[in-house]
């Protein structure tokens, strides 16, 4: 994971996001395919971009 000076990270894991917000990992990859959070592809992976959810969740309000 990337981590700003905040300390707060910039991207994370399926597994880690799910555990952060208390649902399982098929949950977040369900919400994935349904483009309901922002991801980047890294190689194989998917990772969470929580700058561009809590942008997305602020434009939401």
């Amino acid at each position: 994971m990337i981590e700003p000076n905040d300390g707060e990270y910039f991207i994370q894991s399926v597994e880690s996001f799910a555990q952060r917000v208390g649902v399982s990992a098929e949950t977040v990859r369900t919400w994935i395919k349904d483009n309901r959070i922002p991801t980047i592809k890294m190689g194989k992976r998917r990772l969470i971009d929580i700058r561009k959810l809590k942008a997305k969740l602020d434009n939401d309000d």
